[in-house]
């Protein structure tokens, strides 16, 4: 089951939702711009009721990986190969990953 991007709040975090950049197993990925700067990030959306990590069993072991996810992606390193992780949050059941502007454009 495919997630919906009319689904995805417009508005999240601080930023704003623009144009699909793509799409993979667990989410889609947005172009998106902090309101307050006008900076463009892109932004990966996991649709957390699909994960299991909303309800159902499973729910602790679902939220250990993806904290285990973000623990990692801040500790990388500054790298020019390397898109640069910016934050990680969550609003009702959705999960944003916010990355560094050189994916976008």
């Amino acid at each position: 089951m495919a997630i919906a991007a009319g689904r995805v709040p417009l508005n999240f975090g601080g930023y704003q939702r623009g144009t699909i950049l793509g799409r993979g197993a667990s989410g889609i990925v947005f172009e998106c711009q902090r309101t307050a700067t006008g900076e463009s990030f892109a932004a990966k959306v996991v649709d957390l009721r699909r994960l299991q990590v909303v309800s159902g069993p499973g729910v602790e072991r679902q939220w250990k990986k993806l904290r285990r996810e973000v623990d990692i992606l801040s500790r990388l390193p500054r790298h020019p190969n390397l898109v640069h992780f910016e934050s990680a949050f969550h609003e009702g059941s959705w999960l944003f990953f916010c990355d560094g502007a050189s994916v976008v454009g």
